[in-house]
């Protein structure tokens, strides 16, 4: 499934990272230092015996009390590696490369994210929560509205409504080498919502393929896509794409990455369709193994001819990372958004505008995992303003689920 090839010995790599990160005194000692070195000293015993997840749980009882130290982070790299789990490896190397390190290690952390990038053959990814939330039917809190000057009560079914939702997703990708630097790229996934207050179950089942160039630590992707979309159980839509996507690593800090999309969507019970483009990028920054920033912008257009419902879309989100002792990462994220609609709405005879607001707070624990997944609690509030009171609405929501374990 997955070729290997070989890198610099465990013991050889970390003789380089020792010497000359303690040199430069960029790593902060625990709280304990003879325990820390004592720990750190099983864990290379077990690298050298291939004991790896072993080593593993060492090295993270290490990171529980001083995420900063940065060997630890390097050995993580390095056990990840050989159990071929890429994602994990990716990520403790990264915030490693984002320290004032040694170039050679610098350098031999680049030639690591180059092996890992080439080897994603095979990829399975799952993930799902339940999310209790104050407005599941994406209802308004106007129990009243004007049309055409004239006020109208809402029914209950228009209003806002607390409930479950119930969701789960996973995908399956398959890359296979083409020709020296050319990949193939066949995904299948399939996404899924349940409410149990209404009991409707929501559905998309998909796939794609493509070509992928990999050169180094960069990923660019083209290809076409196919999405189905069930609601309430029934057909309800088709989608067919066009996508292009990229993965950039431009510094030791700073990695691009985002994807651009055409996509023609039908509907079962409408004439005509839509037609869609989106631009979204993010811009990640490792400052240091405590702390990171994300920058996602998106930027979308639709033009419908079923519902004569063309629109603009913009959207920017702030995310940060803050690693903590005892095995805690916390996600602290804002976002801001303005939806614009060209033609006046029919009912209303305006042209709608929406503002949207949201904040949140992500807690992962890393110590506790679930086939190999770290469960994670997150709170959401969301807030729209549309210059259409019926449009206007605001959700709060906790969501209890399953990460990738880092």
């Amino acid at each position: 499934m997955r070729k290997y090839v070989s890198f610099p010995t465990i013991a050889l790599v970390h003789g380089l990272l020792l010497g000359s990160v303690m040199a430069e005194n960029i790593s902060v000692p625990l709280t304990s230092p003879d325990l820390s070195q004592k720990l750190f000293t099983q864990a290379r015993t077990a690298l050298k015996r291939q004991e790896f997840d072993k080593a593993i749980d060492i090295l993270h009882r290490i990171l529980s009390v001083d995420p900063k130290f940065i060997q630890v982070r390097f050995a993580l790299g390095e056990a990840y590696l050989r159990l071929k789990k890429y994602d994990q490896a990716t990520y403790h190397f990264k915030l490693v490369l984002a320290q004032n390190i040694p170039p050679q290690i610098a350098r031999i952390i680049r030639k690591h994210l180059s092996f890992i990038n080439r080897q994603k053959i095979w990829q399975i990814s799952y993930g799902g929560n339940i999310t209790p939330q104050s407005n599941a039917n994406g209802g308004s809190h106007e129990s009243v509205v004007l049309i055409g000057g004239i006020p109208f009560k809402l029914n209950e079914s228009s209003l806002a409504q607390s409930g479950l939702s119930i969701n789960a997703n996973g995908a399956v990708v398959i890359a296979p080498q083409l020709n020296g630097d050319i990949y193939g790229h066949f995904k299948l996934y399939a996404s899924g919502n349940y409410l149990p207050s209404s009991k409707q179950l929501n559905f998309n089942v998909g796939g794609e393929a493509g070509l992928s160039l990999k050169q180094k630590t960069n990923h660019y992707s083209l290809g076409l896509g196919y999405k189905k979309q069930f609601f309430d159980r029934a057909p309800y839509s088709d989608t067919l794409e066009l996508w292009g996507r990229w993965q950039k690593l431009l510094t030791n800090n700073l990695n691009w990455s985002g994807q651009a999309v055409i996509a023609k969507t039908d509907f079962e019970n409408l004439t005509g369709n839509e037609y869609d483009f989106t631009l979204s990028q993010s811009l990640n920054y490792e400052h240091d193994a405590n702390i990171g920033f994300n920058l996602a912008s998106t930027l979308s257009y639709t033009r419908s001819r079923s519902q004569k419902n063309d629109k603009a879309n913009v959207g920017l989100t702030v995310t940060t990372r803050h690693s903590l002792p005892h095995y805690f990462t916390i996600n602290p994220h804002v976002t801001a958004g303005y939806d614009h609609y060209f033609q006046k709405n029919g009912i209303f005879n305006k042209k709608r505008k929406n503002l949207k607001f949201g904040t949140g707070l992500k807690i992962t624990n890393s110590k506790f995992k679930i086939l190999d997944f770290a469960p994670y609690i997150q709170y959401n509030f969301e807030y729209k303003h549309s210059n259409i009171s019926l449009y206007s609405t605001q959700n709060h929501s906790v969501s209890l689920g399953l990460t990738a374990k880092f």
